[in-house]
């Protein structure tokens, strides 16, 4: 008997067995059809289906073939294994930046979530992302340990329009670093003022998310507090885990007037 590792590697080294797999979930097809949509020689097509049909992952019916109960049970797992890998690398380049903590228990979503990147030539792109982000989003809810210009003015942009006011979650460490810069702590005064619900955590937490309707937003941070990327999900198990989070910090946190915010010491 062959080992597990021979299947897996005989299918992993021809995308035209995969998707020939693929296509036939959707229902039976002729070989022609298969040929013709996978873009490969009829006599190539007929090894492929003699192959499949070999280890009882496919079967034939008069001009057509379908896929078996075996063939299903294993596409599918193997997509399953695909949405890992796709997400390890979507990950690769983050991953010494963020701690289990900062993540869902299930990564497999990243591997179809978009990916913004900060470079040399544009090192505001996750900001500026999040940011637009931030502006459209009918609600919207943010926890963060860091301050960023860009995004208290979108929360305060949201204030001239008819959406609903933005729920913000700052750790203390964030608090302190806007109440010692004069126009950070003014952006916060301001958004106080135009209705944004600002909470502070007594504490200090990892994450910076951004939830904005059914998307989420994960920004990460370098070396120096700087922003090198951001992860967009619209996953809903992203979702869950992320209001999760969010309502997490936000119960053991205290409601921050503009009284409040302006008495702490500088």
């Amino acid at each position: 008997m062959e080992s597990p590792f021979d299947d897996a590697e005989f299918l992993v080294r021809s995308e035209s067995r995969v998707r020939v797999l693929r296509m036939l979930l959707d229902g039976p097809r002729e070989c022609q059809e298969l040929t013709e949509s996978i873009s490969v020689s009829r006599v190539t097509m007929v090894q492929i289906l003699q192959d499949l049909e070999d280890r009882l992952w496919i079967e034939q019916e008069g001009q057509e073939y379908q896929i078996t109960q075996l063939g299903r049970t294993l596409i599918n797992g193997f997509e399953l294994f695909l949405q890992t890998v796709e997400a390890t690398q979507q990950l690769r380049d983050f991953i010494v930046n963020l701690s289990s903590e900062e993540l869902p228990a299930d990564l497999r979503p990243f591997g179809q979530a978009e990916v913004v990147r900060a470079s040399h030539g544009d090192s505001n792109a996750p900001i500026r992302r999040m940011s637009e982000i931030a502006q459209s989003a009918d609600q919207l809810q943010i926890l963060t340990h860091s301050i960023f210009e860009e995004g208290l003015r979108a929360t305060n942009k949201r204030a001239s329009s008819a959406l609903d006011p933005a729920e913000v979650v700052l750790s203390t460490a964030a608090v302190k670093a806007a109440s010692e810069d004069q126009q950070l702590s003014s952006y916060i005064q301001r958004s106080i003022e135009t209705g944004t619900n600002i909470y502070h955590y007594d504490g200090e937490f990892l994450h910076i998310v951004l939830i904005a309707d059914q998307s989420v937003m994960i920004l990460v941070t370098g070396d120096f507090d700087n922003i090198i990327g951001g992860i967009i999900s619209d996953d809903k198990r992203t979702l869950s885990w992320a209001e999760k989070t969010f309502k997490q910090y936000q119960r053991e946190a205290s409601f921050l007037s503009n009284d409040q915010f302006s008495r702490r010491p500088k």
